[in-house]
Order: C-alpha cells, then sequence, then structure tokens
C-alpha cells in the first residue's frame, strides 16, 4: 500500500481486518509531513487459535498507545509578512488568529478591550494634556477606550491632588492644591458640571477614577466666577431745618474828627 499526502499530529494504528484472514495493522510515525510519499508494510500475528469457531460475539480490538510529547509544529508564513490577517467572511468563529496584530486593529479582529502593544503605541501620561488633546482629535474612539479601560488613569495616592489641579485650570477650584478633599473641592466638581451643561452628571463628588475619567472625556470648560456685589449705605435725609451761622460784620469804621470851625487858632510865632 502506497499513501501519499498523509499528515497527522500523533502516531496512527492503521488497522485491517478481514474475515478468515490474519489481523494486519500499521503504525505510522508522526514525523510524516504532508505531501511526502510513504509506505506501509502490514504486520501480521494470528488470533484464530484464541477465538472459536462457533463463537457469535463481536471480536473487540483493545490497543494501548501513549503519543509522545512534543510541541506542535507552526510552519512557517508563505509570505514576507507576519502581519495578521482578519477571519475571513464565512468562515468558522471563533478562529485561531496567528501572527502579529497591528496596535489598534483589536476591531478588525474582534478582540474587546486594548493589547498591550496598543497602550504603548497610543498610551499617555495622565498630565499629558498636549498628547490628551491630539489623541482626542485624530482618534476619539480609541481615546475613549484608552481613558474608559483605566489605562489613563493616576496613582490612587495622587488622584485627590490630580482632581484638583484639573478642575484648578478651568477655574472651578480656587483654593490651595493640597490633595485635602473638602468642601471647595466638592463645590468645584459642582461647578464643572454645572458649566458643562451637556446632561451628564457627575458620578461622585469624592475622589474616584470614575469622576477623573468623567472629566478627562468631557474635556474642558471654563467656570465664571460669580461677582459679590458691595452692600451700599442708603443715605439719610435730613429734613430738619438747617441752623445757618450768621455772617460776622464788619468793624465799623472810625469816625472822622469833625470838621474845623472859622476861628482860627492862633499860630506861634512873634507878637509885635
Amino acid at each position: 500500500m502506497r499513501v501519499s499526502g498523509f499528515s497527522t499530529l500523533c502516531c496512527a494504528l492503521i488497522i485491517m481486518i478481514q474475515s478468515g484472514a490474519p489481523l494486519l495493522a500499521q503504525s505510522v510515525d508522526q514525523t510524516a509531513d504532508a505531501g511526502d510519499a510513504f509506505s506501509l508494510e502490514p504486520i501480521t500475528f494470528d488470533i484464530e487459535d484464541q477465538i472459536s469457531a462457533d463463537t457469535t460475539e463481536e471480536v473487540i480490538l483493545v490497543t494501548a498507545y501513549t503519543p509522545q510529547a512534543l510541541p506542535p509544529r507552526i510552519s512557517r508564513f508563505n509570505t514576507a509578512s507576519r502581519e495578521a490577517r482578519p477571519t475571513t467572511v464565512g468562515r468558522p468563529s471563533p478562529s485561531i488568529v496567528l501572527g502579529i496584530i497591528e496596535p489598534g486593529a483589536e476591531e478588525r479582529f474582534g478582540i474587546e478591550g486594548l493589547l498591550d502593544e496598543t497602550v504603548a503605541a497610543f498610551g499617555f501620561a495622565f498630565d499629558d494634556l498636549e498628547s490628551r488633546e491630539a489623541l482626542r482629535t485624530s482618534n476619539p474612539e480609541l481615546f475613549r477606550e484608552l481613558v474608559q479601560g483605566g489605562h489613563i488613569d493616576p496613582p490612587e495616592e495622587q488622584l485627590a491632588r490630580v482632581l484638583q489641579q484639573e478642575l484648578a485650570r478651568m477655574n472651578c477650584y480656587r483654593s490651595s492644591i493640597d490633595g485635602v478633599w473638602g468642601g471647595g473641592s466638592r463645590r468645584s466638581v459642582t461647578s464643572y458640571f454645572q458649566t458643562l451643561d451637556n446632561g451628564n452628571r457627575a458620578p461622585s463628588s469624592a475622589p474616584s477614577n470614575e469622576l477623573f475619567r468623567s472629566i478627562v472625556l468631557n474635556g474642558d470648560v471654563t467656570c465664571r466666577v460669580a461677582r459679590v456685589q458691595q452692600p451700599t449705605t442708603p443715605s439719610v435725609t435730613n429734613n430738619r431745618p438747617r441752623r445757618t451761622t450768621p455772617a460776622p460784620q464788619a468793624a465799623p469804621a472810625p469816625a472822622r474828627p469833625p470838621a474845623s470851625s472859622g476861628s482860627s487858632v492862633p499860630r506861634a510865632g512873634v507878637f509885635r
């Protein structure tokens, strides 16, 4: 017997039983590759002396075999590209994908979540505002998955301080950035979402990763500062008559000396 194109991952035992004929069996080594031709030489042994001629029971052959513990072999790519290819429409699903999946191509292969390679390629630090806005503009869907997946979350011990910094740069928080979450911090969260005014509500007024993600996803606002009017003192109208102080009168001019009469005053001189 000659068989072409036989390939197997474990050793196969080929058995041929013919009525009234010896049992033929042949084991095939698992190293046979697809497309290689090999010959099967039958192995014969006689069991007629162990079976009575008038038996009507079915003869059951029991074999014991332990396959060799060898790792499975994967054939090389036929092309120079090592990139994975999406499953063809109509093929069984799920299927095994062999190859390198390009970062950001999870959706093409039906992969839920982001691969580590995608996070490494597109991720950014929680305080990198420039990269944050660049990815929000260029790839909004990937940006949303990165944020919602917690890949941009700040360290737990810095969460309160980071939230204060986020709200302070939008003029919603106007107190010291100290990581202490008090009444001013809670009011700043309320002020942010009131200014946002898009129907979204804060998941909580307490510091949490959910609150941080919600603020990052919703984007920046500019909170307005309410003007405090200074109280004015009303003027009091006095209806009482005012007292007038009389102006000081000028002092009377000194009286002039009376005019001289017709009599002449004797002058000093020499009388004769």
